[in-house]
């Protein structure tokens, strides 16, 4: 059940639409058309966006009012912090690395990463502009969402959360771009990916298909991206000792 949208909009007068180029917050900032006077639209550039993404998001930038695109380096982030991965052994984390003697690179947990460089930056900065309402991509059909989290949720900041599409399922979500915005739909999507890398360095969402998506236009993040997994899957397998069958 989609909420009405007519009566978010009337109780704010500055909304942040928060964008990644995936399915989900394309169709919600198409569904939202009527009120894109009263939006910004915020994209979280994480300083490694695919080329095919930043393209998309400059033919967005051309057909909204309002555009932000709030840069970040994460690169600097990951040689500070590790690389995301959606396994974690304890001995490949900075303090495992201190504690362990074991070499190698570092990783955290895939949210650790996406928070920090594409979920803070873009709510931090709507904030700072003054917007009360906070539209997202989010469905309940996801694995991953934000559970405590439903349209209506005011937060600390007062910010109220709408989620217009939480109830539709996938397939009616990649219908509803077909027929009303193809030029938008990323080209991952085409190629079997459930979703497009936020990230060209990205090491997480390993049931993703990222992997032959990068593979085929991206070989140098793909082969990092194979190197980093391989990595972990090695450590898993040392740490996992007396539980071997």
């Amino acid at each position: 059940m989609t909420p009405n949208l007519s009566d978010y909009f009337m109780r704010h007068e500055r909304a942040a639409l928060m964008l990644s180029g995936g399915k989900d917050s394309t169709a919600t900032l198409m569904l939202c058309r009527p009120w894109w006077n009263q939006i910004t639209v915020y994209w979280s550039n994480p300083g490694a966006a695919l080329p095919e993404t930043i393209d998309q998001m400059a033919r967005i930038k051309a057909m909204v009012p309002n555009f932000v695109e709030v840069r970040g380096d994460v690169m600097a982030d990951i040689q500070q912090s590790g690389w995301p991965a959606d396994i974690v052994p304890h001995s490949m984390t900075a303090i495992g690395r201190m504690t362990s003697g074991v070499d190698g690179i570092i990783v955290r947990d895939r949210f650790a990463c996406c928070y920090r460089n594409l979920m803070l930056p873009a709510y931090q900065q709507a904030v700072l502009d003054g917007c009360t309402l906070i539209v997202r991509g989010e469905r309940r059909a996801e694995v991953n969402h934000n559970r405590s989290v439903s349209s209506g949720h005011i937060d600390e900041n007062g910010m109220e959360h709408l989620l217009p599409i939480y109830d539709w399922p996938t397939d009616h979500v990649m219908q509803y771009l077909r027929d009303t915005a193809p030029e938008l739909i990323h080209p991952a999507y085409a190629e079997g990916a459930a979703g497009n890398p936020d990230c060209a360095c990205c090491t997480a969402f390993w049931n993703e298909g990222y992997t032959p998506y990068l593979a085929k236009h991206h070989p140098e993040a793909a082969e990092n991206r194979t190197r980093v997994i391989a990595a972990v899957y090695g450590q898993i397998d040392a740490t996992r000792g007396d539980l071997n069958p």
